[in-house]
């Protein structure tokens, strides 16, 4: 050896052998070194990149899927039986197909394939080699199939019993149904079916479902209690029988609420839900029914007919937190009735999982995870349930829980929202494996690629609606429509769909009338909106707080550029720009908002939050709130979690300046809605019907604090006035009588050629406003996927040019009415028609008007001036 050597060294030089020794002995060391790099990097499930971690699943493969915020979803391969190096990650992101970056919820099918809900883009599913997404409306240059109605998935569940996809949105149901055979051989395939108010839901928000050992369906909403669904007959009758071939049909909705609206049960257990406010929800094998709220937890062993609950630790902090709390000799009576192991350690509820020892586990916001053992009606908090082999109490890493993920023959997995996940100790865990129950997160198959080496087919598009079936679902809307707002008389309030696609792109889309910008020039709001009349608005801190306090005007960032973050006017922004206020013209957004100052207040203090009365002139507006979690993702302020009440005055002529909030406490709520989870922004929308005067309530529902960037109200439909006509008395009374303003007189010859819809259509299917104010999401998702199907060139042979404005006006309100505003505004752009968010965006600073704030109609007005003269 040392003879060769010694030879390399005479033919090459030293310094040459020295180099090529080093390069070798590096080489071995580096593989080396890598190796044990790599399987010391991937060793756990703990070693995710990711920090907010929202949901997970267990494949049928053993592959477990973790879902994050803004860094789409990775997949952990531990692969059982082998060495650690063969442990390893998978990340994937919009880059690799995926719809969103941020991955709102997972789920695994009886075929293999991966489910990924997202933030605002509908589902993407995987089947082992490629990535589809499925939307609102087919879409060929994103790849997009049409399926779920709603763009918000909240979670995803599999049904045990025909293998159906359930996607809880924020407009509804959208259930997947496989495909399956039938009794005499043929083959179906797969099909989408909507459940919405129209069939019998208390709201479109669904945060999650469960199945019951018998068919049974449990949805619980995010707002308002539970919805309980029993196969039909037949299918029962199959049931029993195992003679089920198709899948489960549900025709009725029995509606479970909770009494305490107002404010949270006084004693730790009681009878009925605690709360509406809903976050999960577990059926047993035994067809106990468990459900996670911000009040506690409860539970119903009859099938949701009689419910009992139990509070956390903090219950008797928030009776004493009460405006009017209750007397001493109560409390003390309540206090005894209830030890520490019979309470949970905190009300607030995040999540629910069940283990083989039958115990129920409970994730919290704070305290981590409390174990219940239902036979000896004990609660035990997940710390104290063992002894660790050093004698030391265990501490949580985490303590804010999303999701408990039973494994088989494996410790829970853990997922936090900050602080990633982890895998509990073996000596903490002990035996708590997975149960084999209905959806529980854990496959029990091989995948397709696994069995048959071919990936599994993708679920089919949604069909498209005939004329008929169309006819039919708007025929029920309008029958839903009749007792959601009966009559013409009376003001009245419709919860519509939030929104959680637009973002901070509101101009032109929001605020057509009025946008109250909170805060935008502290200590002042800076209103805009091109509506004809002033409008007033009075905004104060909620109830319960100190002498001397009141609402804050915030600004978080002055300049920034996150879509997220709120348009400035233009105008204003440009007056910013030339006065050399900001450094990168890019950045024309500003965070600011309305705070109630509950930081400086306990947690457990009950009410303060945000009150905002508003006068709405006679008509039929959208009215919108904006809310941004800019900060969630540090500290308290990731306990973010508001109710949203609107109110409308019974007299129309109530006078603004007198209204008080206790005044406003006898006026009923006419709409209900929950901010929660929106890191990325979220809109809240209702219809509303003056001339009123509303009030807007943010409760602060024990969270940090309570925050709300803007307040909007807009004309109904994508071309109001002034935008789009003039301001005379015929649009006056068009407006008043709910009918749309008269079309514009410019862009008729602009659309004189053939619509350039991008789909094709054969029929305009133009409605009248009155039949709109009954619009459902489905429906408008339903006319759109028809005109979709519809190619041909039937517009272009169509005679007159208003005939062909019309089918776009009808386009577009279709396209508006499902917050789809950019595909909306590019159908139009393509025909050479303007929008309110082109006029919008082309505004300046005007020195003739050199305080752009409340001079939006003057502004737009100018600026249709200026267009006409030129020619446009």
């Amino acid at each position: 050896m040392m003879r060769g050597i010694c030879h390399v060294a005479a033919s090459l030089g030293r310094k040459r052998f020295a180099a090529v020794l080093l390069v070798a002995i590096l080489s071995r060391c580096l593989a080396a070194g890598y190796s044990a790099a790599a399987a010391s990097a991937y060793a756990g499930v703990g070693d995710c990149a990711a920090h907010f971690i929202v949901d997970a699943y267990r494949d049928n493969g053993g592959n477990i899927w973790l879902a994050s915020e803004d860094h789409g979803i990775f997949r952990f391969n531990p692969r059982p039986g082998t060495d650690q190096t063969a442990r390893y990650w998978q990340q994937y992101t919009p880059a690799d197909g995926l719809a969103d970056a941020t991955a709102q919820s997972v789920a695994c099918d009886i075929k293999g394939r991966i489910w990924v809900g997202s933030l605002c883009h509908g589902v993407t599913v995987y089947n082992g080699q490629n990535w589809q997404r499925y939307g609102l409306l087919t879409d060929a240059a994103k790849n997009e199939l049409a399926g779920p109605i709603g763009e918000h998935v909240f979670s995803i569940r599999v049904s045990p019993l025909d293998g159906s996809v359930w996607l809880c949105t924020n407009s509804g149901i959208a259930r997947y149904e496989p495909g399956y055979k039938t009794a005499v051989g043929n083959t179906l395939t797969g099909q989408w079916q909507y459940y919405t108010v129209a069939e019998g839901l208390p709201a479109d928000d669904v945060q999650t479902v469960a199945f019951g050992p018998h068919g049974r369906v449990y949805a619980a909403t995010r707002c308002d209690g539970i919805a309980i669904a029993r196969p039909t007959q037949a299918d029962r009758i199959a049931l029993r029988r195992h003679k089920l071939l198709g899948p489960l049909h549900y025709k009725a909705w029995r509606i479970v609420k909770s009494r305490y609206e107002d404010q949270v049960p006084l004693t730790p257990t009681g009878s009925g839900l605690p709360s509406n406010l809903l976050n999960d929800i577990l059926v047993t094998p035994t067809g106990t029914v468990w459900v996670a709220t911000d009040a506690g937890i409860a539970w119903s062993s009859d099938g949701g007919s009689r419910w009992r609950f139990v509070r956390g630790g903090d219950w008797l902090a928030k009776d004493k937190g009460l405006m009017h709390p209750p007397s001493r000799l109560f409390v003390l009576n309540a206090a005894r009735q209830v030890s520490k192991t019979r309470i949970l350690s905190e009300d607030y509820c995040t999540c629910l999982a069940q283990d083989e020892n039958g115990d129920i586990w409970v994730g919290h916001r704070q305290t981590g995870i409390d174990i219940i053992n239902p036979t000896k009606n004990e609660i035990i908090p997940l710390k104290l349930a063992a002894t660790s082999p050093d004698g030391k109490p265990w501490q949580q890493p985490h303590k804010y829980v999303d999701k408990i993920l039973m494994l088989p023959k494996s410790p829970p997995i853990i997922c936090c929202y900050g602080g990633g996940a982890f895998e509990l100790p073996t000596w903490l865990a002990g035996k708590a494996n997975a149960v084999p129950q209905r959806d529980a997160g854990t496959g029990t198959g091989k995948s397709s690629i696994a069995t048959t080496g071919k990936p599994a087919a993708m679920p089919a598009a949604a069909g498209v609606p005939t004329k008929a079936q169309l006819a039919a679902e708007q025929a029920k809307v309008n029958t839903l429509a009749k007792k959601l707002w009966p009559g013409n008389s009376g003001p009245r309030v419709i919860k519509l769909d939030d929104d959680w696609r637009t973002e901070g792109n509101w101009l032109g889309r929001y605020g057509t009338y009025l946008a109250v910008l909170c805060a935008m020039k502290a200590p002042h709001d800076l209103a805009w909106g091109a509506g004809w009349d002033p409008l007033a608005y009075h905004a104060l801190q909620g109830p319960h707080h100190s002498r001397m306090d009141g609402l804050r005007h915030w600004v978080q960032w002055l300049y920034t550029d996150e879509n997220r973050v709120l348009e400035m006017p233009m105008p204003y922004f440009d007056k910013c720009r030339l006065k050399g206020l900001l450094k990168n013209s890019a950045d024309r957004r500003r965070e600011a908002e309305w705070d109630d100052h509950g930081e400086a207040y306990p947690s457990t203090r009950s009410g303060l939050g945000i009150f905002c009365f508003l006068y709405v002139p006679p008509g039929l507006y959208t009215f919108a709130v904006y809310s941004v979690n800019k900060d969630g993702h540090s500290g308290p302020n990731r306990y973010r979690d508001y109710s949203v009440e609107l109110s409308a005055s019974r007299h129309p002529a109530t006078v603004l300046r007198r209204v008080t909030i206790a005044r406003s406490t006898r006026w009923p709520v006419l709409g209900r809605g929950r901010v929660c989870g929106f890191w990325s922004g979220q809109w809240s929308v209702f219809l509303v019907r003056g001339p009123t005067t509303v009030c807007l309530r943010l409760g602060r529902n024990y969270s940090f604090n309570t925050i709300v960037s803007a307040v909007m109200l807009s004309l109904v439909g994508p071309d109001p006035a002034p935008y789009f006509g003039k301001i005379t008395n015929r649009a006056v009374l068009a407006q008043t009588s709910y009918q749309a303003p008269p079309p514009p007189g410019y862009g008729c010859e602009a659309t004189a050629t053939r619509l350039n819809l991008g789909f094709g259509m054969k029929q305009s299917f133009n409605r009248p406003v009155s039949d709109e104010i009954a619009e459902a999401y489905c429906v408008a998702a339903s006319a759109m996927r028809l005109r979709s199907a519809t190619t041909g060139e039937a517009m272009a042979h169509r005679r007159e040019a208003a005939t062909r404005l019309g089918a776009l006006q009808s386009v577009e309100s279709e396209l508006w009415w499902l917050h789809r505003y950019g595909r909306a505004e590019h159908i139009a752009a393509a025909n050479g028609v303007p929008t309110a968010r082109s006029i919008e965006l082309h505004l300046r600073w005007d020195l003739d008007l050199p305080h752009p704030d409340g001079m939006g109609f003057d502004y737009v007005r100018r600026s249709l001036h200026r267009r006409a003269s030129i020619g446009h």
